[in-house]
């Protein structure tokens, strides 16, 4: 299981959606610390991660540049490698889900709720 209070990384490009993490995480007692809008973006965050203790990712699976998933299974691959023991959540609209992830959800159906009781039970 995810430790409480848990430091998070959201890899997302859609503004909104960044606004909704921001706002949901810190009420179950996470903490957003790393995000990126690309892929680009999360290529030079990623390095990072592991020395600021990022527990948990939140990765789109198509940060603007790919529409079947590629940026967000590139994403995961690099976390899986430079963050050992990272937890990671796939959120997209796309019913294949982001690859390699621990769990998806669809955004459709996500929540703050849904999304808390999801990091927790990782």
């Amino acid at each position: 299981m995810c430790p409480e209070n848990a430091l998070v990384f959201v890899a997302e490009d859609d503004v909104d959606w960044q606004g909704d993490y921001a706002r949901w995480l810190p009420r179950a007692g996470h903490k957003v610390v790393a995000t990126a809008t690309s892929l680009v973006k999360a290529s030079e965050v990623i390095p990072t991660l592991a020395e600021q203790g990022i527990q948990v990712a939140i990765v789109d699976g198509n940060l603007g540049l790919s529409q079947w998933g590629e940026d967000g299974a590139i994403i995961v691959e690099r976390l899986r490698a430079e963050v050992p023991g990272i937890k990671i959540v796939g959120a997209t609209g796309s019913p294949e889900g982001v690859a390699g992830v621990d769990i998806n959800i669809r955004k459709s159906e996500m929540d703050p709720r849904i999304l808390n009781e999801t990091i927790t039970n990782l």
